[in-house]
């Protein structure tokens, strides 16, 4: 699993305890999905767009203070995930075995509503992007979902059922209840969903990733690179005339 170093711990702790609302601040587990989740977005995110999501509103005092080693220290860990991500290393748990030996409940629950809030901050990571109907001018979304999408969409609500249990009837109904046994308590339930809360991560990560493939590369096709412009020989004087006429430049076309 990827985790914060000592160091960063102990800034991060301290960090958290000096936000302005104790109440809407997350806790270390839920940091660390937030920027895990924030890492999948693979366009430029403003910090105004995404601190707020840490601290649940107003900065704390020190956000002002230059060379701040609390804020130094949150920039690190979200710059050393993205590099993690594009590196193919990003890894949330091996297997759901080892995420229980190392997070209890309430930790998976703040982790994944920490992911969910990092990870939809723009809707462009899972490929959801507004579509425009001809005859309207307002966008809609796609509906024709292809079975990688299908896959995709049951992995977020895996991860957005331990976010917000309340919310698991409504996320799994017809077919989908099947992967919970018959006549389940909401306690067994959100037990199911963490132990295909490391899979299910995992195939958002590659979805995401895809997606950000795709982009690159329709933004190559789009705007090729411009070839660097080549120098031509210069003719000189009295060399035979490019024109092919036989009478020297100077007499035909460099005059």
């Amino acid at each position: 699993m990827t985790t914060f170093t000592p160091q960063e711990n102990k800034d991060l702790t301290h960090l958290l305890s000096l936000a302005v609302d104790k109440g809407e601040v997350r806790t270390l587990d839920g940091l660390h999905g937030y920027l895990f989740g924030l890492s999948f977005i693979h366009e430029p995110i403003m910090l105004i767009d995404w601190l707020p999501g840490i601290f649940g509103g107003a900065l704390p005092e020190v956000y002002k203070e230059d060379g701040n080693r609390q804020f130094d220290a949150l920039f690190a860990a979200y710059a050393r995930m993205i590099k993690e991500n594009e590196d193919g290393l990003l890894t949330f748990q091996d297997d759901a075995e080892s995420a229980k030996k190392v997070m209890d409940m309430v930790q998976i629950h703040e982790w994944a509503h920490g992911f969910v809030l990092g990870s939809s901050l723009r809707q462009s990571t899972w490929g959801m992007d507004k579509e425009k109907d001809p005859d309207d001018s307002e966008p809609k979304e796609s509906q024709d979902y292809s079975a990688d999408k299908l896959e995709m969409l049951l992995s977020l609500a895996i991860v957005t059922g331990l976010a917000f249990p309340v919310k698991i009837p409504q996320l799994f109904k017809g077919s989908i209840r099947d992967i919970f046994p018959l006549d389940a308590t909401t306690t067994e339930k959100e037990a199911v969903l963490a132990s295909l809360l490391p899979i299910a991560v995992a195939k958002l990560k590659k979805h995401a990733n895809v997606v950000r493939d795709k982009k690159k590369e329709l933004k190559a096709d789009n705007y090729p690179e411009t070839p660097l412009p080549r120098l031509a020989k210069k003719t000189g004087r009295n060399a035979p005339c490019p024109c092919g006429s036989g009478a020297k430049y100077k007499k035909c076309c460099g005059k």
